[in-house]
């Protein structure tokens, strides 16, 4: 072939022309080859300009590309109008086994004319003609014809996750097919098999018709998605309403990272997976989790609400020898002796009993809490011992404690003895005239006996082995 001469015969004013290598293989023209005059007017009419170069560094991180155009942009499709509408569906799916989660990086499709705009928008759902949660949304003014990439920066999908692919695409007048396709042609795409389900196409973006295997529009779309591998920031569940100075857990769910960070309020916590954390300031904070695997992260947030604590409450002694604690919205009483005093909610304890410390609980409206100090309670007035209406012998005692009741009542006495320490001893109740105790595992030392029926009058005693 080389010695072959293209002559004037053949259609051209002159002899001369390319011996040119196809692309189709042994199969197509001359075992491969075919002739060129250089006087041919048609060659090249059409062409696809690269102007500038870019480099794509090395990633550490594994790529994928999704497409279903094996052969690429073979031809076009339209509505008799420069605008028109296509949508592709993808699946996530594992790359060689790894479950990881997946970032987009780019989408790519062409601009069938110079003077092209590329409008992309990313989708999770699409139920009917409807599409739903919004993924993200960018556009592209393409001077040349050609193929071209859109950069995405997105947050990690997770395996088996759906992507629904709107492309509006906007050609000059010189085409009312601005939608490129690939469809069968003989050599070129001989072997096409189209998608099913996968591929849709509008005029208005709003009513979809599927193209496809099955369908009068045999064909696929020539929209192509490029992910690379990279982790899912996953936290265990957090509160949305917490109080002030109250711990949290800070927690990673995320299976494959290589680094971690976690921030309050944009500024650094801590790199451990898992953490205790108090948040002393008020106010919405916003906790996120940044994790990397290669030189791709993910980051995950959750905004709490850090509500005030109630200022800390004072107990005061009442002239009526009750306790009563400082304002707030609601109140629990507690006892040393016996914990949570149930039923005590309001601001004042009533008739407490002597020689105990009782500490309040006061709360807002927001459910906060703040504790007091613990309160020793000690009557300002103990009746002497001639005013009781009962009498004790002996005093001191060896073995057995005799109380006599003066009176002939048989109300419920309460009768309480208290260590020097302000320990409850011995508690009893009786209707009778009198009351026989023994104290013989009792340990020496001084005693407060407490008698209890509309007041309260103590008596102190000493107890000798």
């Amino acid at each position: 072939m080389a010695g072959t001469i293209i002559s004037h015969s053949q259609g051209a004013p002159n002899s001369g022309g390319w011996i040119i290598k196809d692309s189709y293989g042994t199969s197509w023209a001359n075992n491969g080859y075919f002739y060129c005059s250089y006087y041919d007017a048609g060659i090249l009419s059409s062409n696809v300009v690269f102007p500038t170069k870019v480099n794509i560094p090395d990633v550490n991180n594994t790529a994928q590309v999704y497409y279903y155009d094996e052969f690429g942009w073979v031809n076009n499709f339209g509505y008799s109008t420069n605008q028109a509408y296509a949508l592709i569906k993808y699946t996530i799916l594992p790359e060689a086994g790894n479950m990881s989660g997946q970032q987009i990086k780019r989408i790519g499709t062409y601009a069938v004319t110079p003077n092209s705009t590329i409008e992309v928008e990313i989708y999770h759902t699409k139920t009917g003609n409807t599409l739903s949660d919004l993924i993200a949304s960018t556009n592209l003014f393409c001077h040349e014809a050609g193929f071209y990439t859109i950069p995405f920066n997105l947050k990690t999908d997770t395996i088996g996750t759906d992507v629904y692919i709107k492309v509006k695409y906007t050609c000059d007048a010189s085409t009312t097919q601005p939608i490129p396709i690939e469809e069968y042609e003989e050599y070129s795409s001989s072997a096409f098999t189209a998608t099913t389900g996968l591929c849709w196409i509008s005029n208005n973006g709003n009513n979809w018709t599927q193209t496809g295997g099955g369908t009068s529009n045999n064909f696929d779309l020539c929209i192509k998605m490029y992910t690379e591998d990279a982790p899912r920031a996953i936290m265990s569940n957090l509160p949305t309403n917490i109080c002030q100075t109250e711990q949290i857990i800070l927690n990673t769910e995320t299976i494959a990272f290589d680094s971690l960070k976690w921030f309050a309020n944009d500024m650094y916590i801590s790199n451990m997976p898992s953490l205790a954390y108090m948040i002393d300031e008020t106010g919405t904070i916003t906790i996120s989790l940044v994790v990397w695997q290669g030189h791709n992260s993910d980051t995950t947030s959750v905004n709490i609400l850090v509500n005030e604590t109630p200022e800390i409450p004072e107990i005061t002694l009442t002239e009526e020898n009750s306790l009563e604690s400082s304002n707030a919205f609601a109140f629990q009483w507690f006892s040393e002796g016996i914990g949570e005093l149930v039923g005590e909610t309001n601001q004042t304890l009533l008739d407490p009993d002597p020689y105990q410390n009782y500490t309040v609980r006061v709360f807002n409206e927001f459910g906060c809490f703040s504790d007091s100090e613990p309160y020793y309670y000690v009557p300002e007035e103990i009746k002497k011992e001639s005013d009781i209406k009962f009498s004790i012998f002996p005093n001191p005692v060896k073995n057995i404690v005799w109380i006599n009741f003066d009176y002939n009542s048989t109300t419920i006495k309460h009768i309480k003895i208290f260590n020097s320490l302000g320990e409850l001893t011995y508690q009893a109740e009786t209707a009778k005239s009198h009351l026989e105790i023994d104290v013989q595992d009792f340990a020496s030392g001084k005693y407060n006996i407490q008698v209890k029926n509309k007041t309260t009058i103590q008596v102190e005693v000493f107890i000798k082995h």
